[in-house]
């Protein structure tokens, strides 16, 4: 071969293949970004927790573990369920347009303003106190925000948008928490959590088109489906934060603040990943159901989240100094269930979820709640502590878990 064959050969261009690489790469992270954007923010909310812990006054940490707590119980309940109403009747275009009747959407905004007045007497009669009404409605507005345009944004399969709407709070309000020491930490908190608020709203405002209200009746049983996610969510918010409630109201504020950057350094984590077994398992039930093969996952995730679990206490552990935050060994055993039953109660209640009748979640969440009210009503009568609150967190999960695969083996084909 000559030099002029030579030179009609194609050139090996590296630039080229980097940039091939790069976007093959690219690619195959698209599927993953949402989950990718979950773990980003879940890091911003465990970062803001160990910054509020080292850099705010006693007081201010109280407002700030209180505020977090509210957060919570509202993402779960502020709507009463009814968004799940939406969930299911809402209908979604070729073109991605989502179509619901207005009586679904009147439903939401009735119960969001019911379920802000009731937060705010109970809270400020009974438990956290923050001493000034004016913040719950601005609250639940934030929150309202968020659950309603991450539902929009999720029925149209827009998932990593969703994530943006209903976590970008988490970034937001780390940022308020590091400016917090300068001024009225409250306040800037506060604004932190705003923030978020405007950028939930110019994501709904980018997505308008995309709602159809129309003037459609609602379906036929749709008042024993509201009562059922109404339970389910209740339940499921009680086992979340009943342990929060008991140690604000029993407890001092010392303790409650304490107690909340214990739990989210343990056990925050796990929590993120039993959602996210749940939420694959649910897609994989969708499309076929074999008992040997789940029984095997829900056994392998148990052990799974349990290995997991052990090193990540130990680091916990040997930090504590640094993070601030006292530790016992004692802590581990009701830690080390509560994360096993989590992760493999994530599995249970997809397959629970996607079969059960209206009539047998009625009767599992009643048990639950039975279970719930008895424990909690142990623990005050005894003495309200971290070990104590430990064991009350891990009796709700272990009951819920005991409770559903009660329900599950009842019913037939299961």
């Amino acid at each position: 071969m000559n030099f002029d064959e030579l030179s009609i050969l194609p050139v090996f261009n590296w630039k080229d293949r980097e940039k091939r690489i790069m976007r093959v790469r690219i690619y195959s992270l698209k599927p993953h970004a949402s989950l990718l954007l979950l773990g980003t923010f879940s890091a911003c909310y465990f970062l803001a927790m160990i910054v509020a812990r080292k850099t705010l006054a006693p007081d201010d940490l109280y407002f700030w573990n209180a505020l977090v707590t509210l957060v919570a119980m509202s993402f779960t309940f502020c709507f009463f369920g009814s968004e799940q109403l939406f969930l299911r009747f809402s209908g979604v275009s070729r073109t991605g347009q989502v179509r619901i009747n207005r009586t679904t959407l009147c439903l939401m905004g009735a119960a969001l303003v019911l379920f802000t007045v009731l937060l705010a007497a109970l809270s400020e009669g009974y438990f956290f106190q923050l001493g000034s009404y004016a913040i719950y409605p601005v609250l639940e507005l934030c929150v309202g925000l968020f659950v309603f345009v991450y539902n929009l944004l999720r029925v149209r399969k827009s998932f990593s948008t969703a994530q943006l709407a209903a976590n970008g709070w988490k970034f937001t309000i780390l940022i308020g928490v590091l400016f917090a020491p300068l001024g009225t930490a409250p306040l800037i908190i506060m604004v932190g959590l705003g923030a978020a608020c405007v950028g939930a709203v110019w994501l709904f405002a980018k997505n308008r088109n995309a709602l159809e209200i129309n003037d459609d009746p609602m379906p036929e049983q749709w008042k024993t489906l509201f009562l059922g996610f109404l339970l389910s969510l209740f339940v499921l918010m009680l086992l979340n934060n009943a342990d929060r409630l008991i140690i604000t109201r029993y407890g001092s504020e010392a303790l409650f603040s304490e107690y909340v950057y214990l739990v989210t350094l343990l056990l925050l984590p796990f929590s993120l990943l039993s959602n996210y077994f749940g939420f694959k398992e649910m897609a994989y039930l969708k499309r076929h159901y074999d008992q040997q093969a789940f029984v095997r996952k829900t056994l392998g995730v148990g052990a799974l989240a349990a290995g997991l679990f052990l090193p990540w206490f130990a680091l916990i552990y040997m930090a504590q100094g640094l993070l601030e935050v006292p530790v016992e060994v004692s802590y581990a055993l009701p830690c080390l269930v509560i994360v096993t039953c989590r992760c493999a109660y994530a599995l249970l209640s997809a397959l629970f979820g996607l079969k059960a009748s209206p009539s047998r979640m009625h009767i599992t969440n009643v048990i639950s709640l039975i279970a719930v009210l008895l424990a909690a009503i142990i623990v005050i009568e005894s003495e309200v502590t971290i070990i104590s609150m430990l064991y009350l967190l891990c009796a709700f999960w272990v009951s819920r878990s005991f409770i559903v695969l009660w329900a599950i083996w009842k019913i037939e084909g299961y």
